[in-house]
């Protein structure tokens, strides 16, 4: 657009032209200035310096006008001067923010193109994957999740630029063998998505058998790189999409997953099904919840009586976390205990748990009756683990004032797994505080005679699979004797877990086992319902306060 015509007579007109400050104290008697239309309006004293844009460019003025004589003193022409300068500056940001924008909007262009082709292999990446999964709406498609399972090692051996060449070669292998239809993704240096629609859809699972043959084949032959023949173990993953039920993140990271289960398993193809996809869900969910659960305090403590076999007498129990969310209702031990142990949640949750039962014993010792009552609390190999449990376990006994000989600290044969030795430190120290410990699920994990020889275990307990067939298995029963026996001539206590009738509580009683525990007496109880039953001095002490 031309600009607008004006008068040079203008004050603002000289400083455009000149880009340098005017003043003029009064035009009426300047000879220069008497005849400026401006004087018409009033503009007799005029102070006026120019804008300049951030590439030089004057495109105005700004200026001070008075409609008589005026001296500007230097205090006013330096606050001008001050607004000049951050306008100035004001535009030159904005200038700089748009030149960036515009450059942002070019890399991202440039990204966009790059994120589309793998500069390596050349093949169509993840971004195209997606594009041509959504482009086959209503198709039956099939994604083999491929992977490189020793891709570290291989890296680790040929250095990163024979690397490099063995991943080109890697994906070459797979495009070699690609039936006419299916496509090639590059994931990473080490996996790849092969999609490929069929239009039968009972033939899918058929025909990702064959492709996943097809692919295990063609590395079934060494690959010669450097004078070495390297063997490439390839893992697969499928999933299935009847008519594009899924979404393309949804089909990846089930083929993904089946993948991983299919390695883990020995398996070199595995393919996803909706009930792995149900507990994967559900999983997660229960995972995500851990958070909001100790944050509103929804794990509480059930309490299981232990029986003394002589004499039918109540003589301790068992604490067993409980757990009702919000969201996911009741959700139980079997499920959430090994996810808190797998995400590291089980750390702050077995905190909590001894907190809750000491707090407990401390409260029922407090009458005289219960003095010896003691407390069964189960410790995961993720506490062992941890290098000050010992230490943390004795300073909360002391501080909550409770007998540490009547706490048993319960945990499997698991436990010893890779940390013996300090699994065996903490428990010589335990022992030495006084506290005692016992062996859970006694005969069904790893070996345990020398488990009971080199560690100071003061019980065992029978796991509840030999028990529950007591008195229909002769077998059982046999087991359960040479426990028994063995604990005696070892001086272990025996706790037999899982009695649910009279016939197995009058058969161990028979075979003279020390405790016993189970549905026969009481599923576990919420805590003021164990006390009402079993202790009733506690209860009645409440009463009176």
């Amino acid at each position: 657009m031309a600009k607008e015509a004006v008068s040079d007579d203008l004050y603002c007109y000289n400083v455009v032209q000149s880009n340098q400050a005017l003043e003029v104290n009064n035009a009426l008697t300047s000879a220069k200035w008497d005849s400026n239309p401006d004087i018409k309006l009033g503009m007799v004293a005029y102070y006026g310096v120019p804008l300049n844009l951030p590439n030089g460019e004057n495109f105005g003025t700004f200026c001070i006008l008075d409609d008589h004589e005026r001296e500007f003193a230097q205090k006013v022409k330096d606050l001008i001067d001050l607004l000049r300068k951050s306008i100035e500056i004001s535009l030159s940001l904005v200038h700089e923010f748009e030149e960036i924008s515009l450059e942002k909007d070019k890399l991202s262009l440039e990204i966009e193109e790059l994120d589309q082709f793998h500069s390596l292999t050349n093949l169509p990446t993840q971004f195209n994957a997606n594009e041509y999964y959504s482009s086959k709406a209503h198709e039956n498609l099939l994604i083999l999740f491929i992977r490189n399972v020793q891709a570290y090692e291989i890296r680790d051996n040929l250095g990163l630029f024979d690397a490099q060449r063995f991943t080109k070669v890697f994906y070459s292998k797979v495009k070699s063998i690609l039936p006419e239809g299916a496509a090639l993704y590059y994931i990473s240096n080490s996996e790849m998505i092969l999609v490929h629609d069929v239009e039968q859809a009972e033939l899918l699972e058929v025909t990702a058998q064959d492709l996943a043959n097809a692919v295990q084949q063609v590395f079934a032959e060494p690959i010669q790189m450097n004078n070495k023949n390297i063997i490439l173990p390839t893992g697969i993953g499928c999933a299935l999409s009847y008519k594009n039920k899924f979404s393309f993140a949804e089909v990846l990271d089930m083929a993904t997953v089946a993948c991983t289960q299919g390695t883990k398993s020995g398996k070199h193809f595995h393919i996803f099904n909706p009930e792995q996809q149900k507990k994967h869900r559900r999983h997660y969910e229960i995972t995500q919840q851990f958070a909001y659960a100790f944050e509103h305090n929804e794990f509480y403590l059930n309490y299981q009586p232990i029986i003394s076999g002589s004499d039918n007498q109540v003589v301790g129990c068992e604490a067993l976390v409980r757990w009702k969310n919000e969201k996911l209702g009741m959700v139980f031990p079997d499920e959430f205990i090994p996810l808190s142990e797998k995400s590291g949640a089980i750390l702050q949750l077995g905190d909590w748990i001894l907190d809750e039962a000491l707090s407990s014993l401390k409260r029922w010792q407090q009458e005289e009756d219960n003095k010896n009552f003691y407390i069964s609390i189960n410790i995961s190999s993720n506490q062992l683990a941890q290098e000050d449990f010992s230490d943390q376990i004795i300073k909360k006994i002391r501080a909550f004032c409770v007998n540490p000989t009547c706490i048993l600290l319960e945990f499997t044969e698991t436990a010893f797994l890779g940390h013996g030795p300090l699994v065996l430190k903490h428990c010589q120290k335990l022992a030495e505080a006084g506290i005692r410990m016992a062996l859970d699920d006694f005969g069904t994990g790893f070996p345990s005679l020398s488990h009971l020889h080199d560690f100071p275990i003061n019980v065992v307990k029978i796991d509840k699979s030999f028990i529950l067939n007591l008195d229909k298995s002769e077998r059982s029963n046999q087991l359960v004797k040479g426990i028994l026996s063995l604990g005696k001539l070892l001086d272990l206590t025996i706790v037999a877990e899982g009695v649910e009738n009279q016939d197995v509580c009058e058969q161990l009683q028979h075979l003279r086992c020390d405790y016993m525990q189970g549905y026969y007496w009481n599923r576990p109880m919420l805590q003021q319902d164990f006390e009402i039953q079993y202790l009733p001095s506690v209860k009645q002490n409440n009463i009176e306060k």
